[in-house]
C-alpha cells in the first residue's frame, strides 16, 4: 500500500474546501493543506501560546479547544482545533482564584510559604526591572523580600524562555520544592506573572502558595479603557493610580482623551456665544495660542515632560498609553484659537447651528496644516512626547459634509501611519459618513463605538482592525440619563463578550482584525450641566466594571458565579503601591485625634503627630495669625466614609480664612470669599449656609460620603447654599495642613478628630 501523503491528497482551491484542522502529534505542527494557487496562512488564534501563527503547537496542561482563523485569497474561515493536554485533570491543589482567571493550571500537592527569608533571583538581566518592582510591591503586603545571587532554600526565580511560545504577554510558573520559577520571553509577561503572584498572596492570610504549574496568556490583543480628561481634568498622580490598577488586572491599553468641550452647545443662544463661553479642555502643554486664548487649558494640564514620562513608565507595567486629539468634531479648543477655521457649511443630522463652534472647516486650506502642526509638536524631535505609542485622531460625531470629512480622515490616518510611522487609531464613523472617497484602512485601528456610525462586519470587510467599545454596552457617563452611570455588572458578567455587538453582529473570536474590547468613561456633565463629579467618583465607576471587562478580554471562561466573582473582586481589590480610595492606615476607626490644648501629639494610637509648623503659637491650642500660618500632619488626603470634627474660635471673620488644605487637591474654608463655611475640590466650590461669629468657640463636623458631603455646626446640620448645590458633592478631605500657606486662619484650633465611619447615614 502506498504511503498516505496529506499534502498530495488535498489540493485546495477554496478555504471552504477545508472542513477541519488537526495537528501532527510528533512534529507538533498544524496539518495545513496546500492550495493550488496561493499559500494558506494562519492569521488568528485565541491562544497564541498553544497554537501560534506559524502553526507550532505547544502542549497545554489540559485538553484545550483553540480557535484559529485560516486565510486564503483574502477569504478567512475559523476552525476549532482540539489540542491534547499533558494531564487529564487539574490535579490535586485547586486552581488559584485570581482576576482574570488563569488560562491553565495543574495542581500538585503541598505548598510553600513566602516570607522575609524568600530570595528573589533574576537569572537574566532582562528581568531586573521586573524583579525590583516585585520587591517593592511585596512590601505593600508586609513582605520584605531580598534580591539574591544564588538559589536559596526558598526562592522566586525569573528565567528567560523563548521556547514555550509565551509571546509578549504570556508566562509560565512552576511552584514546587519551595521554589517559584517564573518563565517568560518578554518583561511584560514576567510582570504579569508578578500580578498573578501578588493576587495569590493577597488571597492567603498566611502568605502560602499552593504548589502547581501555571501557563497563562491573553485571549485578545487589546484590553482597554478610555478616560475623558478633556472635559474634566484628572491629576497626573491619579492617572498613575488608574494605570497601575488597569495593569493589575492585565489590561494593557489606556486611551486618554485629551481634548473636548461642552456637549450641550444648544444651551447657548448663538454660535458666537458658544464659541466664546462654552467650556473647552486641552490637557497638554502647548505653544499654540490665538484669539486671546491659549490652547492649553488653564484649569489643568500635563507638561510635555510629564506625559512623556507617563508613556515610558506605563510601558514597565505592560500598559500602552494611547493619546487622543479629537477632530474634526469636538474641536472647540482648536476653533477657539483659530475662529477662522470654524465650519461654515450645512449642519446635518438635525443638530443645532451652535454645533459648528466645535467643528472644523475642512474646506479651509489652513485647517489640515494647522491640525498637523499640533501633532508635530508631540511627535517630532529626538525625544518626542508620544514616542512610539499609537496615536488616536478622534473623528467621531462630525455633522458636516461626508465627502470632505472622509478626505480629511484619510489624510490624517496617512499622516500618522506613513509620515509619522505610528499606529493610527480612530473612532468608527464611516457607515454613517458614507461616501465615494476612499479612507485608508491598512494597519488602522478602529474603535466600534456605535454600530449605526460604524457597522463592525462592514468595517472588517473594508480592512480595519476593530476594537469593541460599543456605547450601549460599555459607556459610562457619570450622572447622565442617556448612558449608564454605573455599568450593570451582572448583565456585563453574563452577556458581554468582546466579539458581540448589540446589532447582532458576532465576529469570530480568532478573527485577526478583532483586536479586543475596551470600555470608556465620558465626562459629558460639565459647563451648563455641571454635576460635581470628581476623580474619586470616576474611579468608583471604573473599578466597578474593570474586573469583569478584564476577565472577558483575557480568559476563555471563568468557573465562578457572578456572586463568587464579586466576592473575589473585593478580596484582590487594588494594585500594590496604589491608594485610589485615599485610605489611611489606622488601628481603629479613629485615624487622627488631636487635643491641641495638651500639645501636638496624635492621641489616636496611630502616631500621626504633627510634623511641621510655620508661624503658629501653640498655647492652650494652636493659634494661627492669618497669611502664611499652618501646622502639617503626616497625612495627605482621606476619602469618603469619614468624618472630620474640629473645635475652633476665630478672632475676626472679615477676611478669607483657610481651615485645612492639601496642595493641588482641596481646601476647607472657615470663611470663604463670601464669608461662608465652604470647600473647594477639583474645580468645584461649595458653600454652606452659615457664617461663623468672631470670638465664639464652635464645633464643626464634616461628614464625607460617596456623592454627598454634609456639615454640622454645634450639632445642627447646615445645608449648602442653593448656588452651591450640585447632584454630587463627593469630598476627599485635605489633611496636609491645618491652616494655610496664605489666607490662613486668624484664630485658634483646640481639637481635631478624624474618624472612619462606613455606617454614615445620608438622606438623599
Amino acid at each position: 500500500m502506498p504511503e498516505f501523503n496529506f499534502k498530495e491528497q488535498f489540493q485546495i482551491t477554496s478555504i471552504n474546501d477545508i472542513e477541519e484542522i488537526s495537528y501532527d502529534k510528533e512534529t507538533m505542527k498544524l496539518n495545513i493543506p496546500e492550495s493550488i494557487k496561493d499559500k494558506i496562512k494562519i492569521v488568528g488564534s485565541t491562544a497564541i501560546p498553544v497554537i501560534d501563527l506559524k502553526g507550532n503547537v505547544h502542549r497545554p496542561l489540559q485538553n484545550k479547544n483553540v480557535k484559529i482563523t485560516l486565510e486564503l485569497n483574502k477569504t478567512t474561515k475559523e476552525y476549532n482545533v482540539y489540542v491534547k493536554g499533558k494531564y487529564e485533570d487539574e490535579g490535586e491543589n485547586v486552581k488559584p482564584k485570581i482576576i482574570p482567571e488563569l488560562a491553565e493550571w495543574y495542581g500538585l500537592t503541598g505548598s510553600m510559604d513566602i516570607n522575609d527569608k524568600t530570595i528573589v533571583l533574576i537569572k537574566d538581566t532582562y528581568f531586573e526591572n521586573v524583579g525590583q518592582m516585585f520587591l517593592r510591591d511585596m512590601k505593600h503586603i508586609g513582605l520584605n523580600l531580598s534580591m539574591g545571587a544564588k538559589i536559596g532554600d526558598n526562592a522566586i526565580i525569573f528565567e528567560y524562555d523563548d521556547q514555550s511560545g509565551y509571546s509578549k504577554e504570556g508566562y509560565g510558573m512552576i511552584i514546587k520544592n519551595n521554589k517559584i520559577i517564573i518563565r517568560a520571553e518578554h518583561h511584560v509577561g514576567a510582570f504579569y506573572a508578578t500580578r498573578t503572584l501578588f493576587q495569590m498572596l493577597k488571597n492567603s492570610d498566611a502568605h502560602e502558595i499552593k504548589n502547581g504549574y501555571i501557563r497563562d496568556y491573553p485571549k485578545y490583543q487589546v484590553r482597554g479603557f478610555m478616560l475623558d480628561v478633556g472635559r474634566k481634568f484628572v491629576k497626573l498622580d491619579y492617572i498613575y493610580e488608574i494605570m497601575k490598577t488597569l495593569s493589575y488586572y492585565k489590561m494593557n491599553d489606556f486611551q486618554i482623551h485629551l481634548n473636548d468641550n461642552a456637549i450641550f452647545l444648544e444651551h447657548y443662544n448663538t454660535t458666537e456665544e458658544a464659541l466664546n463661553n462654552a467650556y473647552t479642555g486641552f490637557r497638554l502643554e502647548s505653544d499654540k495660542k490665538g484669539n486671546g486664548f491659549t490652547l492649553t487649558s488653564r484649569d489643568g494640564s500635563y507638561t510635555k515632560d510629564e506625559f512623556r514620562q507617563l508613556i515610558k513608565d506605563s510601558s514597565y507595567y505592560g500598559v500602552t498609553i494611547v493619546p487622543e486629539f479629537d477632530t474634526p468634531g469636538h474641536a472647540l479648543s482648536f476653533v477657539k484659537i483659530r475662529p477662522d477655521l470654524m465650519y461654515q457649511g450645512e449642519i446635518k443630522d438635525g443638530k443645532v447651528d451652535q454645533e459648528r463652534a466645535a467643528m472644523l472647516n475642512l474646506s479651509h486650506e489652513d485647517t489640515l496644516p494647522f491640525i498637523k502642526s499640533i501633532y508635530n509638536e508631540y511627535l517630532d524631535g529626538d525625544s518626542p512626547v508620544f514616542s512610539t505609542t499609537p496615536i488616536h485622531i478622534g473623528s467621531d460625531e462630525y455633522y458636516g459634509d461626508a465627502e470632505i470629512y472622509r478626505n480629511y480622515v484619510d489624510d490624517m490616518l496617512k499622516f500618522i501611519r506613513d509620515d509619522k510611522k505610528r499606529t493610527a487609531r480612530l473612532w468608527g464613523s464611516l457607515t454613517k459618513k458614507r461616501g465615494r472617497t476612499a479612507v485608508t484602512s491598512s494597519d488602522v485601528e478602529m474603535q466600534i463605538w456605535n454600530t449605526d456610525w460604524a457597522e463592525p462586519n462592514e468595517m472588517i470587510s473594508k480592512g480595519y482592525n476593530i476594537i469593541n467599545i460599543e456605547d450601549e454596552q460599555v459607556y459610562i457617563v457619570p450622572g447622565a440619563d442617556y448612558y449608564q452611570d454605573y455599568l450593570d455588572t451582572e448583565k456585563l458578567y453574563y452577556n458581554y463578550e468582546p466579539n458581540k455587538f448589540d446589532n447582532g453582529a458576532v465576529i469570530n473570536e480568532s478573527h485577526p482584525q478583532l483586536l479586543g474590547g475596551a470600555f470608556a468613561l465620558w465626562n459629558d456633565q460639565i459647563d451648563t450641566v455641571e454635576n460635581g463629579i470628581t476623580s474619586y467618583d470616576m474611579f468608583d465607576r471604573i473599578f466597578s466594571a474593570l474586573p469583569i471587562i478584564a476577565q472577558k478580554n483575557w480568559a476563555e471562561t471563568t468557573s465562578l458565579s457572578y456572586d463568587s466573582f464579586q466576592r473575589l473582586s473585593e478580596k484582590v481589590l487594588y494594585a500594590p503601591q496604589t491608594n485610589p480610595r485615599f485610605n489611611a492606615s489606622s488601628k481603629t476607626n479613629t485615624i487622627l485625634n488631636y487635643n491641641f490644648i495638651e500639645g501636638k501629639r496624635d492621641l489616636s494610637g496611630n502616631n500621626y503627630n504633627l510634623v511641621n509648623e510655620e508661624q503658629v503659637n501653640i498655647n492652650n491650642g494652636i493659634n494661627f495669625c492669618g497669611g502664611e500660618s499652618f501646622v502639617e500632619t503626616p497625612l495627605f488626603l482621606i476619602g469618603p466614609y469619614s468624618q472630620l470634627e474640629i473645635e475652633l474660635k476665630l478672632n475676626q471673620t472679615w477676611t478669607k480664612q483657610i481651615l485645612m488644605e492639601t496642595d493641588g487637591y482641596g481646601v476647607i474654608y472657615a470663611v470663604n470669599g463670601d464669608g461662608f463655611i465652604g470647600y473647594d475640590f477639583e474645580g468645584n466650590s461649595y458653600a454652606f449656609n452659615h457664617k461663623l461669629e468672631a470670638n465664639r468657640i464652635v464645633n464643626l463636623k464634616f461628614l464625607s460620603n460617596l456623592h454627598k458631603t454634609r456639615l454640622f455646626v454645634d450639632g445642627k446640620e447646615v445645608k449648602l447654599l442653593d448656588s452651591s448645590v450640585k447632584h454630587y458633592s463627593t469630598f476627599v478631605i485635605p489633611l496636609q495642613r491645618i491652616g494655610g500657606r496664605k489666607n490662613s486662619l486668624d484664630g485658634k484650633v483646640t481639637r481635631l478628630k478624624l474618624e472612619l465611619n462606613k455606617e454614615i447615614e445620608i438622606n438623599q
